[in-house]
């Protein structure tokens, strides 16, 4: 669940670059979801993986070696 996040957020991000209203770009992302879409216009934008996808900045990945 947590890479579905992760991969649903870098794809807010990019659609955010391109649709600068929030809502608009959670509706492109979940066509079929208000709900969801609504939540995440509202959450999503100070979110820090989402503003590190749009700054381009490259997010700290732990690694569990075993």
């Amino acid at each position: 669940m947590a890479d579905d996040d992760q991969l649903q957020k870098a794809a807010f991000a990019a659609l955010l670059l391109k649709e600068p209203q929030p809502f608009k770009a959670a509706l492109l992302l979940f066509p079929d979801n208000t709900n969801r879409a609504l939540r995440i216009a509202n959450e999503w934008p100070t979110d820090p993986e989402v503003t590190a996808e749009m700054n381009g900045s490259w997010m700290t990945v732990e690694l569990n070696i075993l």
